[in-house]
């Protein structure tokens, strides 16, 4: 069963990008605001107990609600279900589709246009950022393919749809803190608390699905360069455990691209996008297999 919800998010997602639109957490504006106060630097817990809080409260009624079909209603009704959960956790918007419109701008030398393609791609908060837009975009792709599709796939595989749903909120509520931050200053006590939870418990989340994601782009790219880039990443790791995610996945994402076509528009974010797809296969075929051991024993 979760082989067939994983098919058929997918295919609903490729199929209906362009009305997705509506799965965007517009909600998260009003919840994260009153989750902070209560849970995070108001009356509530502090830091990470007050972080895992806010995480429960949205993650619970999946939760409930999975168990009840999973019990009574068996199959089609959970199918369903599970694929409705998984097509709202992906994203919040579709990778593929960003990349195209902001290698479509650098195509055109719509400048305006790319930066603003390149700056939803790019978070602020991102470790990986770079100097160049180019390789920003490059590195940003590696990293959100992690916080968009294979996070959120890795613990649906584990948790079923309260795993995908757990870290697609993870991921929001991270961002929403990172954004109160930087609307904040750096010198407001409060909003360093929540972001700085926030981000421990999304990169606790994100720790397994990123080094699978980053043996993936091992396999799928070039191997040798690949490796020397974990090397690297191992002799240079960085301050905070939250950032390891994000600079693992670039440092072997980078390597496994190998060399770039010289001066295409857009050419790296192609490469990196490439590597992303070479990898879901991987994955799928992967899953694919598990399943099929699965129903022989």
């Amino acid at each position: 069963m979760t082989l067939i919800a994983v098919v058929i998010a997918l295919v609903v997602e490729r199929s209906l990008s362009h009305v997705l639109h509506w799965r965007e957490p517009h909600w998260f504006d009003r919840y994260y605001p009153w989750a902070e106060e209560r849970f995070i630097v108001g009356r509530g817990l502090a830091g990470p107990a007050g972080a895992l809080l806010a995480l429960f409260v949205p993650v619970l009624p999946v939760g409930l609600a999975a168990t009840l079909m999973h019990d009574e209603l068996r199959g089609l009704f959970w199918i369903g279900f599970a694929a409705m959960v998984l097509v709202f956790s992906f994203g919040p918007r579709d990778l593929a589709d960003e990349v195209d419109a902001y290698c479509g701008a650098e195509a055109r030398g719509a400048s305006d246009e790319a930066r603003a393609a390149a700056e939803i791609l790019v978070e602020q908060d991102a470790a990986q950022r770079w100097q160049q837009r180019a390789s920003a975009v490059e590195d940003a792709v590696l990293v959100q393919a992690n916080n968009r599709v294979f996070g959120v796939l890795l613990w649906f595989m584990i948790l079923g749809p309260a795993g995908a749903w757990a870290f697609r909120v993870s991921d929001l509520l991270r961002r929403a803190a990172i954004a109160r931050l930087r609307d904040a200053g750096s010198d407001e006590s409060h909003a360093r608390v929540a972001a700085g939870a926030l981000q421990q418990i999304h990169g606790v989340l994100a720790w397994l699905p990123a080094r699978l994601l980053a043996g993936s782009y091992l396999i799928a790219g070039t191997f040798d360069d690949a490796s020397a880039g974990w090397r690297a990443f191992r002799a240079d790791l960085p301050r905070h455990f939250f950032d390891a995610n994000d600079h693992l996945l670039v440092y072997v994402g980078r390597g496994a691209i190998g060399a770039q076509e010289g001066g295409l528009p857009g050419a790296p974010a192609m490469a990196a996008m490439r590597l992303v797809r070479r990898s879901f296969i991987l994955w799928l075929t992967l899953v694919s297999i598990l399943t099929l051991l699965a129903w022989v024993a």
